[in-house]
């Protein structure tokens, strides 16, 4: 069993990889260390698997009571029956069950909907709606649904089925097109099995424009019912159910949403807040803010202050989740300002399971778990989230180029420098492709090819600030002082007061030599709330802090983990 991650021991299904033990088509509720000790037993089955190995790989390098063990094993057989775990005194616990190595998940591609109205003007809502479908069926139990952002760049595409197919890993597709004439609608819509080509359903809806939340729907069962599986209701149903206009906002908010970054970022929270306004209890709307004021206070597009950002983005997912509990990406908002706004790496890992259990296919959760596991010191298990990510979103060169990042993190220096060749070569304009070739020839003495690497960072981002800080880091690695000091301080006059650089110009000081105007920017980027602060006790690049007191009280500022207990 050591390379599944799929088992079966009747009526139970066990995903490793996902952290979801299913029921028949129910998920089982667990916290999230007993499905790893459930994980660890079933690949073990029939043998004993000591305390002490149990204990080790639940909670590394930490000091726990055997109570929490003891717990775990209740909660399993509470779910499971006494008899499936054996207690074997003095030694440890088997696994009595018989188990089998289960047959990998089908998956499932929605292609974008094909615009046949008049003068082809249908396309934001054409895109908005196929989306809208695809996130219908992804909660279609034991079905893994590709990411739209992968999927849609098949939008009018000449590709033949099986050729999509073998691109995005799916087993299935959904294709269709849109007819709209004013208020009525002429929607068609097909399964194909990839491996035939031949169509399992197939079906066209002439409706009102009020009724497409139903035929959404419709959609989702008839295509559950192919599969011959049951679509779960919602929740909350009344949740789900607004007005076409606001609906129609929504639609297009998701469309210039996903063509950030950039100017759209600010019409699609535009369309999202419009929503809201003639819906207040548009609970999908109030995520899609949530996502959009997270981004304007992180990273990159840091563009807002952080504190007030993340404040608005935690306010807003909870204004959501209020209406309905059940919203994946809104418990992604969450862990998301958990990790980086406020550094509880345990509520974050909480957020993001939850968001998992309720969608599996949600790729942004998985990545920003991993990002959690990484911060936690759990690489391999971040490498896991990290796979997952692009299983279901295959073609995306975030996710791809985040496997850089981990292994920068993971202190893989080669390993960094590889991935990172590997989305240059994919796409040469992509900015964060060069930047992590700069960071793995750096680490790996490379300085010229680091300084070049950087460069092209710089003119594909567009001069990003972040980019820019990464060349003038680049310079003062491989000795060219002058010209460092010449891009900090053209850095720090066009963007004076920004708050998000703290931590990048820190880097630079450091390269530099100089450890105490670095840890005045490092205490500078604490003030500010960057979301680099959750990463400081992982960064390879700064080792020669760590002797520092300075350095340690930011650490213990940050409040590291210690500890994931049985209630986690």
């Amino acid at each position: 069993f050591m390379a599944a991650t799929l088992f079966e021991f009747a009526p139970f299904r066990l995903d490793v990889a996902q952290g979801v033990l299913l029921r028949g088509a129910e998920r089982v509720s667990l916290v999230p260390k007993a499905v790893e000790l459930l994980a660890l037993l079933v690949q073990e089955a029939g043998r004993v698997v000591a305390r002490g190995k149990l204990v080790e790989s639940l909670w590394p390098d930490v000091i726990v009571e055997e109570g929490n063990l003891t717990k775990l094993v209740f909660q399993l057989r509470q779910e499971l029956g006494d008899e499936a775990i054996e207690t074997v005194p003095k030694r440890g616990y088997r696994f009595t069950r018989q188990v089998a190595a289960a047959l990998p998940e089908e998956a499932l591609a929605v292609l974008p909907f094909v615009d046949m109205s008049e003068g082809r003007t249908e396309g934001s809502f054409c895109e908005g709606l196929s989306e809208e479908i695809l996130n219908a069926v992804s909660r279609i139990p034991g079905i893994k649904v590709v990411s739209r952002t992968s999927s849609f760049r098949f939008g009018g595409s000449a590709l033949d089925v099986k050729e999509v197919a073998r691109v995005l890993s799916a087993t299935l597709l959904i294709e269709g097109s849109i007819r709209r004439s004013g208020q009525n609608l002429r929607i068609s819509a097909r399964l194909v099995d990839c491996a035939s080509g031949y169509q399992r359903w197939g079906d066209t809806f002439e409706r009102e424009a009020v009724d497409v939340f139903a035929v959404q729907r419709e959609i989702a069962r008839a295509v559950a019912k192919s599969l011959q599986r049951e679509l779960p209701e919602a929740h909350d149903p009344a949740a789900r159910a607004v007005g076409f206009e606001a609906y129609e906002l929504y639609l297009h908010g998701r469309y210039y949403w996903n063509r950030r970054p950039g100017e759209v970022v600010w019409q699609a929270l535009r369309c999202f807040e419009q929503a809201v306004e003639k819906e207040p209890r548009f609970a999908a709307a109030w995520a899609g803010i949530a996502d959009i004021y997270a981004t304007l206070g992180s990273w990159e597009n840091g563009v807002l202050e952080p504190n007030d950002a993340h404040s608005k983005s935690r306010r807003f997912a909870a204004r959501a989740l209020e209406i309905d509990p059940e919203l994946a990406e809104a418990h992604t908002a969450l862990g998301y300002t958990a990790l980086h706004h406020e550094l509880e790496v345990e509520r974050s890992e909480e957020r993001f399971r939850h968001a998992l259990t309720l969608n599996p296919s949600y790729a942004p959760a998985h990545h920003w778990y991993s990002h959690t596991l990484v911060a936690a010191g759990r690489f391999e298990q971040s490498m896991v989230e990290s796979r997952q990510a692009l299983a279901c979103d295959p073609m995306n060169l975030l996710l791809t180029v985040h496997l850089a990042w981990h292994h920068h993190m993971a202190r893989e220096p080669a390993l960094t420098l590889e991935q990172a060749g590997r989305v240059v070569a994919l796409d040469a304009r992509y900015h964060w492709g060069h930047y992590f070739v700069g960071w793995g020839c750096e680490a790996l003495s490379e300085m010229d090819r680091a300084v070049e690497a950087m460069r092209e960072a710089v003119r594909w981002s567009g001069n990003n600030s972040v980019m820019v800080a990464g060349l003038a880091r680049a310079y003062a690695a491989a000795g060219d002082r002058p010209r460092a000091l010449a891009t900090v301080e053209e850095l720090e006059r066009e963007r004076a007061g920004r708050a998000l650089l703290g931590y990048e110009l820190a880097l630079v000081h450091l390269a530099l030599g100089d450890r105490e105007k670095a840890l005045q920017q490092l205490e500078r980027a604490h003030r500010d709330r960057s979301g680099w602060r959750a990463y400081l006790s992982r960064d390879p690049r700064l080792d020669p802090l760590r002797s520092e007191p300075r350095f340690a009280a930011l650490l213990a500022g940050r409040r590291a983990p210690n500890s994931f207990d049985s209630r986690k």
